[in-house]
């Protein structure tokens, strides 16, 4: 089998945070709640995500009526 560092038999493989071969501590953590009472009709950015950001959860605590 080849790796993911393109070497056979390596067996390099992508560890939890994205990195070949890394050791799953190269993570960082993001979390928040927005709590914006009234916002204007429409669509409205309420977060950026960070580019190559993996295992998302972004979810309602509650029914609210709009849409992520």
């Amino acid at each position: 089998a080849v790796g993911c560092d393109g070497v056979v038999g390596s067996g390099a493989v992508v560890d939890t945070c994205g990195v070949c071969g890394g050791q799953g501590r190269g993570c960082k953590q993001f979390e928040g709640i927005f709590m914006e009472p009234i916002l204007p009709k429409g669509h409205q950015p309420v977060t950026t995500i960070p580019r190559g950001a993996m295992s998302l959860n972004i979810s309602e605590l509650r029914y609210t009526g709009n849409f992520l």
